[in-house]
C-alpha cells in the first residue's frame, strides 16, 4: 500500500479520537484510556499519531519490559501501515540486556540501535518512540558529547586517516583484521573498514591522500562490495567517550556504569526531544512495579560488587526514579493505557477518562482448535457484512497461499495495495496483508461514539487455531566472536578443547 507521511483519517473513522484529542489540547493530564487489549493500544495510539493538529509533536510510549514493547512497536507499524501512513518516524530505544554492573561492555548492535535513535531525536519532527522501564529511568551521555562525537563520511570529504582512526577508538570501535560485526574497523593501506554502529552492513572507505575517493558497502561474509553509499554516518561504539590525552585508549569493558565520573551532569530520554513529548503510559500499575523491581535490583547488585576493578557509580547517579520522570515537565500530557482497571489507579485521578471495548477473534468462535476451516467462515462472512476484515500473514508467499485457500471456498479475497483500509467498506473482499501484529481483534468501540466503524483484523495464527504468533529467531545480543587470535587481549577467557 503506498504510505504517505501526514495521512487524513477520514471523519468516520477519526471521530472516535477527535475527544482524546480535545483532551490533549486542553493539557488534561493524565488522561485515561480504559479497556485497550493487545493491538487495540496501538490501533488507538496510531489513529492519535495521525490526527495529531500539531504534526511536529512527538509521542513517547513506556512499556513494562522489553517485549511488550518490542510488540507495541511492531503493532504501531503495522497499524500506521494499514492507515496508508508511514512508518518511517516510529522508533525503539532498548534497553542494554544485560544485568546491572555487568563486567562487560553492552553489545554493540544495542549501542548502535539506541545512538541511532538518539543521533535522530532532537531534529525529529513527530516520531513516535516506543522503549521499556530500564531504558527509560537510565541516565544518558549528553546531548553535546554525541553530537560532538559524530560525524558524517561522503565521498570527496577530506579527513586526515591517521586522525580518522584515532577518532575510532576514542569512539570505542575495535580495531581487527576483517570486519564482521558492529563495532569494529580495519585498516589495510588506503582502505578502512568500518561497521558503524547504528548501520545495517559495513563500508569499505577508500581514501586517496586524505580525501575520501569512495564509500562501498559490503558483504562482511563474503568481503565483497554490494553497491555505493553517498555518505557514511559514524556513531559512538560505545556510551562512553572520553576526552584529553588517554580518549583513544580502549575502555573498560565495565565503562558505562562509571560514566557518571566522566560527565558533569548526564540527560535523560525526555531532554533529547527538541519539545516536549506526549508521554504514554502502558499499565501503569505494571510500570511502577517493575521500576520498583528493577531498581531494587540495582541496589543490591550495587551493594554487593566487587570494587577491585575501582570503583563504580551509584544506581542514583546512573538511573532517576519512575516518578520524577513522568511528572517532569508542566506543559506535557501523560495517556495512561489500562486495560483492567486496578484498585490503584481509579478514573478519580484522571483528568479525562475514556472506555473502550475490546474484543479479539477467539470471542466469536475464530481460531478454535480442531475445529474444520469450513465451520469459521459463517463467522468471517458475518464480520465481512458490516466492514472490512484483514487478515494478516507473516510472508508474501504466505499471503497468496491464503488468497488461494479462499479462492478454493468461493471467498472474495485480494492482496491490501496502494489503498488504506479506512476506504474499505462492508461486503468488500478480504483484504489480505503481509505483517506482524500481536494479535487480531474483531470490535473496538468508545463509551461516547457507537458510530465507529467495524474492523476486524485476524492473524493467520489466530485463523487457523496455530496458538501464539512466535517471532523469527534473532542471534544472540552478545555472540561477537573472534576471528583472529591477535584480538585476544589479557583476561580473556579461552576454553581449550581436546
Amino acid at each position: 500500500m503506498i504510505a504517505t507521511a501526514h495521512p487524513v483519517l477520514p471523519a468516520r473513522w477519526s471521530s472516535f479520537v477527535d475527544p482524546i484529542l480535545g483532551a490533549i489540547e486542553a493539557k488534561h493530564s493524565p488522561i485515561a484510556l480504559l479497556g485497550l487489549a493487545g493491538s487495540a493500544k496501538s490501533l488507538v495510539l496510531s489513529a492519535l499519531a495521525i490526527s495529531l493538529p500539531d504534526k511536529h509533536r512527538s509521542m513517547v510510549i513506556l512499556a513494562p519490559t522489553e517485549e511488550s514493547a518490542e510488540d507495541l512497536c511492531a503493532d504501531l507499524v503495522f497499524f500506521h501501515k494499514l492507515f496508508g501512513a508511514s512508518a518511517d518516524r516510529i522508533r525503539f530505544f532498548p534497553e542494554w540486556g544485560q544485568l546491572p554492573y555487568a563486567s562487560g561492555p553492552p553489545p554493540a548492535e544495542v549501542i548502535g540501535a539506541r545512538m541511532s535513535v538518539l543521533d535522530r531525536l532532537p531534529t525529529d519532527q513527530g516520531s513516535l518512540l516506543v522503549t521499556s522501564v530500564p531504558a527509560f529511568l537510565q541516565r544518558l551521555l549528553p546531548q553535546h558529547a554525541l553530537r560532538e562525537a559524530t560525524l558524517t563520511l561522503s565521498a570527496g570529504s577530506t579527513i586526515e586517516r591517521t586522525e580518522f582512526i584515532t577518532r575510532l577508538l576514542r569512539l570505542g570501535y575495535r580495531r581487527v583484521s576483517a570486519v564482521e560485526a558492529p563495532g569494529e574497523f580495519a585498516v589495510r593501506g588506503g582502505i578502512i573498514d568500518l561497521f558503524s554502529s547504528g548501520q545495517a552492513a559495513p563500508h569499505r572507505i577508500e581514501f586517496l591522500g586524505d580525501t575520501v575517493e569512495t564509500l562501498r558497502p559490503f558483504d562482511p561474509s563474503t568481503q565483497k562490495s554490494t553497491g555505493r553509499a553517498s555518505e557514511l554516518r559514524v556513531l559512538p561504539a560505545r556510551e562512553l567517550l572520553r576526552e584529553g590525552a588517554h580518549a583513544a585508549d580502549p575502555l573498560e569493558p565495565d565503562a558505562e556504569w562509571r560514566a557518571p565520573a566522566t560527565y558533569p551532569t548526564m540527560d535523560t530520554l525526555l531532554d533529547y526531544f527538541p519539545k516536549p513529548p506526549l508521554l504514554v503510559a502502558d499499565e501503569p500499575l505494571e510500570l511502577r512495579q517493575r521500576a520498583e523491581a528493577f531498581l531494587s535490583e540495582v541496589a543490591t547488585v550495587y551493594a554487593e560488587r566487587d570494587n577491585s576493578a575501582g570503583p563504580l557509580s551509584p544506581p542514583s547517579e546512573l538511573f532517576l526514579p519512575l516518578t520524577e520522570l513522568m511528572e517532569a515537565g508542566g506543559a506535557r500530557s501523560v495517556i495512561t493505557l489500562d486495560a483492567i482497571l486496578s484498585a490503584e489507579d481509579q478514573p478519580s485521578k484522571a483528568s479525562a477518562v475514556f472506555r473502550f471495548e475490546t474484543r479479539r477473534p477467539q470471542a466469536i468462535g475464530i481460531g478454535v482448535k480442531g475445529r474444520p476451516f469450513t465451520e469459521t467462515i459463517p463467522h468471517l462472512e458475518a464480520l465481512r457484512s458490516i466492514g472490512p476484515v484483514t487478515i494478516v500473514a507473516r510472508s508474501r508467499g504466505q499471503v497468496d497461499r491464503l488468497c488461494s485457500l479462499f479462492q478454493e471456498y468461493d471467498l472474495p479475497a485480494e492482496p491490501l495495495r496502494g489503498t488504506s483500509i479506512t476506504a474499505v467498506g462492508a461486503r468488500a473482499p478480504y483484504a489480505l496483508v503481509e505483517g506482524e501484529i500481536s494479535g487480531g481483534l474483531i470490535k473496538l468501540t468508545g463509551t461516547w461514539e457507537p458510530t465507529l466503524p467495524p474492523l476486524a483484523v485476524i492473524t493467520e495464527d489466530e485463523l487457523f487455531a496455530k496458538g501464539t504468533r512466535h517471532k523469527s529467531p534473532t542471534t544472540s545480543k552478545g555472540a561477537v566472536f573472534l576471528k583472529s587470535v591477535e584480538e585476544l587481549k589479557v583476561g580473556d577467557y579461552v576454553v581449550h578443547v581436546q
